[in-house]
């Protein structure tokens, strides 16, 4: 998916080979050009280094925008190719590419949920297990065109998604009974919240078992600039990118709590012998961000790449805390929305690895860090009674992923 960096119209210098990658074809090279034999057996590329290596192939942005493509020229001295400010690549400015994630998430802070009846001051389950962090699977998309003179910026849309699942961590004590640590009496002396005819301790107190499910969504999706500062040529092998755009980014977790009542089972008898808390926090994150792409060319083909961004985004965040019978009668439902200013970092880095002109294969590590976010975690109160307080959307947040990727690019 190469992105050609603008290349000043200098001479070039002896052992510089224009590989062809419109035709495939190996032009005839003119005086002051030394035409190397590729094919021939001891062939070193370091004795006359093309000044575009195949290395400049763009690792796809990795949906993340990773740095963007430096393809080599393309035998276009005839002019078929020239705008008139340098000879231009003969390919089409379209690209684009496709890439597998897995992303890992830190644990977010804890909070403790049960103990056993007769020893209130040992807590058991906690929201912050490592059984309910698993690992993110998703992939993502990356379409781009070079624009400009020389093809010396580009326009690119990249959308990605991972999927926790769902995790899930289970408290059973055979012939012992669990309560939970959230107040269920009204401090205030009024009435009790009512479940099925019954107060909340009578579902949430003396448990046969206890469970807790942890699940998440997150995607993303960005369109920006970038423009090419500097590009190699001769004997420079870096090319330096700066970038600007929008970003979309939306994440929504949700952690239910669940008590079952001695005799009975899980999703057993209709649902009529458990009941459970749903703390739910959605953010949808949009507004500028701005970056910078690196890539070095390593070999001819072998490239290294890194690409911080920054942003900062509006976030709307809404919580939902939900009490209900596992039939779905209901005794809490409580929604509420928030706004607030979130900064989003990332930084992207990998190698790059160019099969031919038109494709490369790419891998690498991203870091992702969000500040001013809503976690399921932080929207619970310490008594369901409390209902200002949990309409009052907690913020303070920070959500933290790091993973790999692997993929492929095209330049069409």
């Amino acid at each position: 998916m190469p992105v050609p960096a603008y290349v000043p119209a200098a001479p070039v210098s002896a052992g510089y080979y224009p590989y062809n990658a419109y035709s495939g074809a190996m032009p005839t090279a003119s005086p002051v050009m030394a035409a190397p034999n590729y094919s021939a057996a001891g062939y070193n590329p370091a004795a006359g280094v093309p000044a575009l290596p195949l290395a400049y192939q763009d690792p796809m942005a990795t949906g993340q925008d990773t740095p963007t493509a430096m393809p080599a020229q393309t035998g276009c001295a005839s002019g078929a190719c020239n705008t008139g400010c340098c000879p231009t690549d003969c390919r089409s400015p379209w690209y684009g590419g496709a890439a597998g994630l897995v992303l890992f998430r830190a644990q977010s802070d804890p909070f403790h949920f049960n103990f056993e009846s007769t020893t209130p001051g040992v807590c058991i389950m906690r929201s912050d297990d490592p059984a309910l962090f698993g690992d993110n699977w998703g992939g993502q998309v990356t379409l781009g065109r070079r624009v400009g003179c020389c093809g010396n910026g580009a326009v690119e849309g990249t959308f990605w998604a991972v999927d926790s699942g769902e995790s899930c961590i289970d408290t059973i004590l055979p012939g012992q009974f669990l309560n939970t640590t959230i107040g269920l009496d009204n401090p205030s002396g009024g009435p009790n919240l009512m479940l099925g005819g019954n107060t909340l301790d009578f579902w949430f107190d003396g448990a046969q078992a206890q469970r807790l499910h942890r699940d998440s969504d997150i995607y993303n999706a960005e369109a920006n600039g970038l423009y090419w500062v500097t590009a190699p040529g001769g004997q420079n092998r870096l090319a330096l990118g700066l970038l600007g755009g929008f970003r979309y980014f939306h994440f929504d977790e949700t952690l239910r709590y669940g008590s079952l009542r001695p005799g009975g089972t899980f999703g057993g008898n209709g649902g009529l012998d458990e009941a459970w808390m749903n703390f739910g926090a959605q953010n949808d994150l949009f507004g500028g961000q701005v970056g910078a792409r690196a890539l070095w060319a390593a070999t001819e083909r072998l490239g290294v790449f890194l690409s911080p961004k920054v942003g900062i985004l509006g976030n709307v965040v809404e919580q939902h805390t939900l009490i209900y019978r596992g039939d779905g009668l209901t005794a809490l439902d409580l929604k509420s929305t928030d706004g607030q200013v979130a900064v989003l970092g990332e930084l992207d880095a990998g190698l790059n690895y160019a099969l031919t002109p038109w494709c490369s294969v790419f891998g690498g590590y991203r870091v992702l860090g969000i500040s001013g976010i809503g976690l399921a975690d932080d929207q619970i109160e310490g008594n369901v009674h409390f209902t200002d307080e949990i309409l009052d959307v907690n913020t303070n947040g920070g959500l933290f992923l790091h993973g790999a990727f692997f993929g492929m690019m095209f330049n069409y």
